[in-house]
């Protein structure tokens, strides 16, 4: 069951890198859930003790957010993904509600994706700079 599993889904990250990331700027964002719903209800034949609609459920339960990403990307283009908005939140002041700006945030993705990605590269960066220097390897 486990390398029946294991197989069928091995290559699903690259499947889906393939379908959404490389052609982000040209699928058709109406077809793409039903491509890779397709390719999830596959990937399950043959596994009989896992229930595929709710694989697909996570999918559709997602879908939505991907969808607008997506059409950003489309309409904007690519830079929208470099992109920063400010976050705007609403706040009372002498009894009235003011917008006013709270911080930035990514227009496309969002900054805690980029900050798990990055600071934790960043995070083993550092810890390896203080290893070093307790060990009197000054590497810099």
């Amino acid at each position: 069951f486990i390398k029946h599993y294991q197989q069928a889904f091995s290559n699903l990250a690259p499947t889906i890198a393939k379908e959404l990331i490389t052609k982000m700027e040209t699928l058709n964002i109406a077809n793409e859930e039903d491509i890779l719903s397709s390719d999830i209800f596959k990937r399950f034949e043959g596994i009989p003790l896992i229930d595929p609609y709710k694989a697909y459920q996570i999918l559709d339960d997602h879908w939505l957010g991907i969808a607008i990403d997506l059409e950003i990307i489309q309409t904007e283009g690519f830079a929208a993904v470099k992109q920063v908005d400010p976050n705007m939140v609403l706040k009372k002041k002498n009894n009235k509600e003011e917008e006013i700006q709270q911080g930035w945030k990514g227009h496309v993705i969002p900054f805690e994706l980029v900050q798990k990605i990055k600071f934790k590269k960043l995070e083993v960066f550092f810890v390896c700079k203080c290893y070093c220097f307790k060990q009197k390897f000054y590497v810099v």
